[in-house]
């Protein structure tokens, strides 16, 4: 009996195809809404933070002003 050589051939695994150049603008714009979103988000924080202890602190100080009139 005669061996035989039977030679492997390996199928290569596709990749997912290359974002075409729409689709590769297209996330990043979204990449940068979420940034810019984010962003709004912070500054929302810190005005609400700084701005809103001040104004509680001249709130108090008015109803103060008013209770001694």
């Amino acid at each position: 009996m005669a061996a035989t050589a039977t030679k492997l051939t390996r199928t290569p695994i596709r990749k997912k195809d290359p974002e075409t150049r729409q689709e590769s603008v297209a996330s990043r714009l979204a990449e940068l809404a979420a940034q810019g979103e984010w962003k709004l988000v912070e500054a929302g924080r810190t005005l609400h933070d700084d701005l809103g202890q001040v104004l509680t602190a001249a709130g108090m100080r008015f109803g103060l002003l008013a209770q001694g009139l």
